[in-house]
């Protein structure tokens, strides 16, 4: 059931954004699932379009600029793999708990 829901800070909804405030929830989800999960990969997590599409409805469009806003602000590192449209993303957990406060 708990794989239905995507967390939300609301600090980072009123900071960031609804849009940017439920992409970065879905990713720190993808991260705990690949750490729960034994993957390290380098704190690497895939977040295709496909994968953010399914579970937030958001297009193509909307995601890009989520992603390209939190890539502002530091709190997270793109890159792509292979085949080309495989986009892995990486937390700045630094950066993250310092915009939250430290908390």
């Amino acid at each position: 059931m708990q794989q239905n829901f995507i967390q939300v800070n609301k600090k980072n909804l009123k900071s960031l954004g609804p849009t940017e405030a439920i992409v970065l929830g879905f990713l720190m989800k993808q991260y705990e699932r690949y750490t729960e999960s034994g993957e390290k990969n380098g704190g690497w997590v895939q977040a295709s379009v496909i994968n953010i599409q399914e579970f937030t409805n958001f297009s193509k469009y909307h995601q890009k600029k989520a992603i390209n806003k939190l890539k502002e602000c530091g709190l997270i590192e793109t890159k792509f793999g292979s085949p080309t449209d495989q986009r892995y993303v990486k937390i700045n957990d630094v950066k993250l708990l310092n915009f939250l406060g430290g908390i």
